[in-house]
């Protein structure tokens, strides 16, 4: 199995998201130093990027930490009553907590199907974290914000002594039997949003939300001539930083008004690289895309250098 993983360096500063296996993540983590954060996504992927699947998860997040104690026991309460077993149960360090149930949800779009089956369970948690390449703090690293590590506990225990155990990297073993199953998803697959349903939510985050230079590249009629492998290497970067899956990346390429005219081997080649190595950056400052995305900048982005403040309040 392998998992996609960012760490912070020794200047603070995190790298950017590679995928590797899960020993390789784990030889990581040994050696990192301790005030290191580290995170891996909730799903499983096998060595090209392909996602497998993932277990059914939470995430709960509050301004109180009081609070969302007492909603991740309510949440476990529920989760035993309606799955059976007993929920795995992580304090994050901060205001959270981690619960994942002995449930696997296996199949590409595992982290839609989640959201459906937790929908259906209950209101507590949330709900952003159902999207691809969900990421979650490693067990055992440092968390900035709360001055605490990332640790299991009882969820039954002590909220001080949960702290306290965060604070000096001590964890309460989880005693009881962890025995994963097959979650049944016959009944949700249905329900999963066609991908032509999604286009229209696709391009508006590729079109609205993101720089004016990525929206051109996506609107342009076709790439310059000798700049086509660029385009292409630059806009499969874009599929993957906006947390599409590599068969929707694949799809959204298939019906793009140019791309879909040259030969399908042509972008699934490229594609298929980047979700394996998952290298994902996009910048307009420095290395060999900033040419390109500086010919199709705008006033009215942020990161113009010759941008003013009024300039981007009359473009608003």
């Amino acid at each position: 199995m392998y998992k996609y993983f960012t760490w912070t360096d020794k200047d603070g500063y995190f790298r950017g998201q590679q995928l590797l296996h899960r020993n390789q993540i784990a030889t990581l983590l040994a050696h990192m130093p301790v005030e290191s954060e580290a995170f891996a996504t909730i799903q499983d992927y096998d060595g090209d990027g392909n996602c497998i699947g993932c277990p059914l998860y939470f995430d709960i997040d509050s301004p109180s930490l009081w609070d969302a104690y007492h909603e991740m026991q309510e949440l476990v309460e529920d989760l035993r009553a309606t799955f059976g077993g007993e929920p795995l149960v992580w304090f994050s360090g901060s205001k959270g907590f981690h619960v994942v149930c002995p449930i696997y949800i296996r199949h590409e779009r595992c982290h839609e199907l989640v959201r459906l089956m937790v929908d259906d369970v209950t209101d507590i948690g949330d709900r952003s974290v159902y999207r691809s390449r969900s990421m979650w703090r490693c067990d055992s690293t440092w968390n900035e914000k709360g001055n605490g590590y990332k640790v299991a506990v009882n969820s039954y225990g002590n909220l001080n002594d949960m702290q306290n155990c965060s604070r000096q990297n001590v964890h309460v073993p989880h005693t009881h039997n962890w025995k994963q199953r097959d979650a049944d998803i016959s009944s949700y697959v249905p329900r999963l949003p066609k991908f032509e349903d999604k286009i229209g939510k696709i391009d508006g985050d590729f079109y609205e939300d993101f720089r004016p230079c990525m929206r051109k590249l996506w609107e342009m009629d076709s790439p310059p001539e000798g700049q086509r492998h660029q385009f292409l290497h630059i806009m499969a970067r874009h599929c993957f930083r906006s947390g599409l899956s590599k068969s929707e990346a694949i799809e959204l390429f298939a019906g793009h008004h140019f791309w879909s005219t040259v030969k399908e081997r042509d972008y699934t080649k490229v594609i298929a690289s980047v979700y394996r190595t998952g290298r994902g950056l996009i910048g307009c400052k420095h290395g060999r895309d900033a040419e390109v995305l500086r010919e199709h900048c705008s006033k009215l982005c942020a990161l113009n250098e010759e941008t003013s403040v009024f300039d981007f309040i009359g473009g608003l």
